[in-house]
């Protein structure tokens, strides 16, 4: 078997854990409180099966893109492997991969009145190929931050036949690169008399 050329170090978030955890007491909670009106028959009865049967369906399916039932993703020359939620790998070609990104941005209400603030969810990447369904993944899955748009780069590369660098590649390229800039970045003249004036500051 081939070693992949990048693997990216994915999991899921304890706050996700954490959601799912208080998502199932609430729905105990709400089956208990509902056994009173179980015994009898009617539409309210069906009602509250209904009720209770769709909120773990609906908490599950949409922590989906913040899971991984998996350690890492995996690029290679001709796929990339994307754990699925639960367990097992998605394996996408990257002759047909295609990619959507989306943020989440969630609004913030009070007594369904807007407040204004929004929190950011964050990154939300599909993976798709031909016949093979679909992969949504958060960025808050990675273990390193920043590393979706670094895998994003590498399959591209790897598509165009390049070399893929991979989380720490990447890092170092990025670092190697701004310490260029800053080596041949002109002082500004403003900034240093700043500093000498700050530097007589504390000499006194």
């Amino acid at each position: 078997m081939h070693e992949p050329l990048a693997r990216y170090a994915v999991r899921t978030p304890a706050w996700v854990w954490g959601g799912l955890a208080f998502a199932a007491v609430a729905i105990a909670l709400l089956a208990w409180r509902a056994l009173p009106l179980l015994g009898g028959h009617g539409v309210v009865t069906l009602g509250l099966f209904a009720l209770i049967a769709l909120l773990p369906a609906l908490t599950v399916w949409s922590s989906a893109p913040y899971r991984v039932g998996g350690a890492s993703i995996e690029v290679y020359a001709d796929r990339v492997e994307v754990p699925r939620a639960w367990r097992g790998v998605q394996v996408f070609p990257l002759k047909s991969l295609r990619i959507a990104r989306v943020r989440i941005l969630q609004s913030v209400t009070v007594m369904d009145v807007p407040t204004g603030v929004k929190l950011d969810r964050g990154e939300v990447a599909t993976f798709t190929a031909d016949g093979l369904g679909s992969r949504r993944l958060s960025d808050r899955v990675f273990v390193e931050p920043g590393s979706l748009q670094f895998l994003l780069a590498d399959l591209a590369a790897v598509s165009n036949g390049q070399p893929a660098l991979g989380p720490v590649g990447w890092v170092a390229l990025f670092d190697e690169l701004e310490a260029v800039v800053r080596e041949k970045r002109p002082a500004d003249a403003r900034d240093a008399q700043l500093e000498a004036q700050l530097d007589e500051e504390l000499r006194r």
